[in-house]
């Protein structure tokens, strides 16, 4: 078989794999129950999970908080991707996870405005490709992807439905992180300077892939917390574009059972 050929296999088969992602991503989270009067809240829901679960459970009668920053994208999703009957179910708020202030702000408004919450997905993830510390100090992976929606859940624990439920989304990517006892200081202090983001002892991935641990390790501290209640936290793994059809079924699982 020639060479051309060959490329020309491997060329087809990605735009068949890109395909299904796109079929897959654009397809129903597969939630049959009617969620009528639940209230949930979802971070970073203007794109990618967030943005089709939101979608999906708006449809299925629930009102939905779409906890995001940018309030023109967002509002732009709600106007167009929401039909006229449901629309009024998805609410912008806005939050910065980057910033414990507009994460109280946040928290506030929402203990203002609504009773309970039944359902907390904390979905959003930053992933930059350069180095930055937070207004608060803390690097912006550690802060946006984790310490963030710690301060979130821990504001709005006593603000939750009695059987309400805590879903943290984390990902495949923490099977890959890589520890040393200098490392687990650092994790221990949150403290990462550049040498961590550039450096060839993690890198930017392996600091994304530590905080979706964190994540994981944050849902087991919930679950021993929430022995005591009556409260469920579960964490759910997403993964490529191609395996998104695998994550809502964990996702639906989730809020369903």
């Amino acid at each position: 078989m020639g060479i051309a050929i060959i490329i020309l296999i491997i060329i087809l088969a990605l735009i068949i794999s890109f395909a299904i992602g796109n079929h897959i991503l654009a397809g129903k989270c597969n939630i049959s129950h009617d969620m009528s009067g639940k209230l949930i809240i979802i971070t970073g829901a203007s794109s990618g999970l967030g943005k089709y679960t939101a979608l999906e459970l708006v449809n299925k009668g629930a009102k939905v908080i779409f906890a995001c920053r940018n309030e023109e994208k967002t509002n732009k999703i709600i106007n167009n991707e929401i039909n006229e009957k449901n629309r009024h179910l998805g609410i912008f708020e806005k939050i910065d996870l980057s910033s414990f202030q507009s994460v109280i702000n946040f928290t506030e408004r929402i203990k203002k405005k609504y009773q309970k919450i039944d359902i907390l997905l904390n979905n959003a993830g930053n992933a930059p490709d350069y180095y930055r510390k937070t207004e608060d100090g803390f690097e912006t992976f550690i802060q946006c992807n984790f310490l963030g929606h710690v301060v979130l859940t821990y504001l709005l624990m006593d603000h939750m439905n009695q059987n309400g439920r805590i879903i943290n989304l984390s990902s495949l990517g923490h099977n890959y992180c890589v520890f040393n006892k200098e490392m687990i200081e650092k994790i221990y202090d949150c403290d990462f300077d550049e040498k961590y983001f550039f450096g060839s002892i993690w890198g930017r991935n392996n600091l994304y892939n530590l905080t979706k641990l964190m994540m994981i390790y944050f849902t087991h501290e919930l679950n021993e917390y929430f022995n005591k209640k009556k409260y469920f936290s579960k964490s759910c793994e997403s993964s490529s574009r191609s395996c998104e059809y695998r994550i809502y079924a964990n996702l639906s699982k989730s809020i369903m059972d």
